[in-house]
């Protein structure tokens, strides 16, 4: 492949907190506190079948998991502050230019411009509506299958993903 592929879009809320929940939920923290849940309620029905306790009981037993359940709920799917800052801060939805090429990759925003070699991509992973690529550690950047002009256009850079970046989620 000799030509780059240019991107242009501008990320929306939706497609931001998107991508975070689908990180988050991949996460090994976020999956140890489901089997914790998972758990807790096991341990409660148990309580409640095999030695027949009380209601007050089970309910004492299943404070702390409905607490850590309705904490993860509410900052994996409305995640307000998450909303608020990217609310308040334009940088998240600016518009952005993503040039790939066989020797690096580009962005450019308002704000800011980054050019990186590929070796600075630590992961990808393929979603329904975007991609996600990994810089170092839990930093990525969100890439929405919208922004392709086409399926073609779409498909060579899943092949430049897959011949650069060796790890996939």
């Amino acid at each position: 492949m000799t030509d780059s592929i240019h991107l242009q879009f501008s990320p929306t809320e939706q497609e931001l907190l998107a991508a975070v929940r689908t990180r988050s939920m991949r996460a090994w923290s976020f999956r140890g506190l489901v089997l914790f849940l998972m758990g807790m309620f096991v341990y409660a029905g148990i309580q409640a079948i095999v030695y027949n306790s009380a209601v007050d009981l089970i309910c004492f037993s299943l404070a702390p998991a409905l607490v850590v359940a309705a904490i993860l709920g509410v900052f994996t799917y409305a995640n307000p502050l998450l909303k608020k800052r990217i609310r308040q801060d334009q940088k998240y939805t600016a518009e952005q230019t993503w040039e790939f090429s066989e020797e690096n990759v580009v962005w450019k925003t308002e704000f800011s411009e980054t050019q990186n070699n590929w070796q600075s991509y630590k992961q990808a992973a393929e979603y329904k509506n975007f991609f996600l690529l990994y810089v170092q550690g839990n930093r990525f950047a969100p890439i929405p299958k919208r922004a392709f002009a086409n399926a073609d256009a779409l498909a060579r850079f899943r092949d430049l993903l897959k011949r650069k970046i060796a790890k996939w989620e």
